[in-house]
C-alpha cells in the first residue's frame, strides 16, 4: 500500500504543474518550456548524485563500485534513454504541441487511451498478472476520470471538428503522446525492476538520467530552432518567467518524477497506470480552491468513484505483489 501512495503522491504534484503550465504557453514555445525544465531538473539531480557519490567515496566505498551505481550498463541504459527521449522530452512537446491543432477537450480524451496502452504492453513484454477484479475497478476509474474532466458529456461539434482533416494533425500528436508515456512506464518498471536483483536501479539514478537523455534530445531541437534560442534569451531577464519553470522543473519534474518511480520499482506498470488517475482528480480540486472553479454534482460523484477505485486497485496490488512481474 505504501509502494502505491508513492505513486498516487507522485501524480497528485504533476497536478500542481497545471497552474503555471498554461500561462506559460502564451509566453514561450513548448519545446523552449521542456527544454528549461530538463536542464534544471537534470542540473539539480546531477549535483545530488555527484554530492552522494562524493560521500560514499570518503566513506572508503570504491570508485568502481561508484561508477557501476551512478552509470547504468547495457539494455537498462539503453531504456532510460529511451525513456527521456521519447517520454520525457518529445511526448511533453507533442502533447502541448496538440493543443494548436485540435480542441484541448479532445486532447484530454485521448490521453484516456493512455492506460489502455500500459496495460497490453506490460501484460504481454513483463508478463505481469492482473490482480483479481482488475478490469471491474479500471473501468469504474476510466469511467469516473471521463466524468471528472466531461461532467456533461463530450460535445458532439468537439468530435466532428476533431474528425476535420485539419486536426488530423493534431489527433495524431496527442495519441502519439499518450503512446510514447506508455512505453515510457513500461520501460520504468522494467528498468527499476530486473531479473537480476544486483543490477537495481535507484529512482534518483533513473530520474537524473531521464532528465539528461531528455535534455539531449530538447538541445536537438534548441539547434533546429530559432524560436527557443530567442525564448532562452527572454527568460534570462524575465524573473515572472523563470520561477515558475525553475518550480515546474524540481517539485512537479523531479521531484514528483522520483516519488512515482519509488512506487513503481514495486508496483505493477498496469496499476500504476490507473493509480496516475489521482493527477486529474488534484487538478480539478485545485481548481477548485484556488481558482475558485465549483464542482458540479456529477463530478463529486466521480471524484468519489475514481478515488474509491484507485484506493482499491492500490489494495489488490498489494496483495498480489509476490507474483506481480515475471
Amino acid at each position: 500500500m505504501l509502494d502505491s501512495l508513492f505513486v498516487i503522491l507522485g501524480a497528485s504534484i504533476w497536478a500542481t504543474d497545471t497552474l503555471f503550465r498554461h500561462p506559460l504557453v502564451s509566453q514561450l514555445s513548448a519545446s523552449s518550456i521542456v527544454l528549461i525544465e530538463h536542464l534544471i531538473a537534470a542540473t539539480v539531480s546531477g549535483v545530488v548524485l555527484l554530492t552522494l557519490a562524493i560521500r560514499k567515496i570518503v566513506q572508503g566505498q570504491p570508485v568502481s563500485s561508484l561508477l557501476r551505481w551512478c552509470i547504468p550498463s547495457g539494455t537498462p541504459l539503453l531504456g532510460i534513454a529511451v525513456i527521456g527521449i521519447l517520454g520525457s522530452a518529445l511526448a511533453t512537446v507533442l502533447f502541448t504541441t496538440s493543443f494548436q491543432f485540435i480542441n484541448p477537450t479532445v486532447t484530454i480524451l485521448l490521453q484516456k487511451f493512455q492506460p489502455l496502452v500500459v496495460i497490453l504492453l506490460s501484460t504481454v513484454f513483463l508478463k505481469e498478472r492482473l490482480p483479481r477484479f482488475f478490469w471491474l475497478f479500471t473501468c469504474a476509474a476510466l469511467i469516473s476520470a471521463f466524468f471528472l474532466s466531461f461532467p456533461s458529456g463530450l460535445p458532439w461539434h468537439d468530435i466532428q471538428e476533431a474528425l476535420a482533416d485539419d486536426s488530423m494533425k493534431g489527433i495524431i500528436l496527442a495519441l502519439s503522446a499518450a503512446i510514447f508515456w506508455a512505453i515510457s512506464t513500461v520501460i520504468g518498471r522494467a528498468v527499476l525492476s530486473p531479473e537480476d536483483p544486483q543490477r537495481n536501479i535507484s529512482t534518483l539514478v533513473l530520474s537524473f538520467w531521464r532528465f539528461f537523455f531528455g535534455l539531449i534530445a530538447m538541445g536537438l531541437i534548441y539547434f533546429k530552432s530559432i524560436q527557443v534560442r530567442m525564448d532562452l534569451a527572454f527568460v534570462t531577464f524575465q524573473s515572472p518567467v523563470t520561477l515558475p519553470l525553475f518550480y515546474m522543473a524540481i517539485v512537479p519534474g523531479l521531484l514528483g518524477v522520483s516519488l512515482y518511480y519509488r512506487g513503481l520499482s514495486k508496483v505493477q506498470a498496469s496499476v500504476a497506470t490507473l493509480l496516475e488517475l489521482s493527477f486529474p482528480l488534484c487538478a480539478l480540486l485545485m481548481n477548485s480552491i484556488i481558482l475558485k472553479m465549483p464542482l458540479q454534482n456529477i463530478q463529486l460523484i466521480a471524484a468519489t468513484g475514481l478515488l474509491s477505485s484507485i484506493l482499491a486497485l492500490s489494495l489488490l496490488s498489494k496483495r498480489s505483489s509476490p507474483n506481480s512481474n515475471h
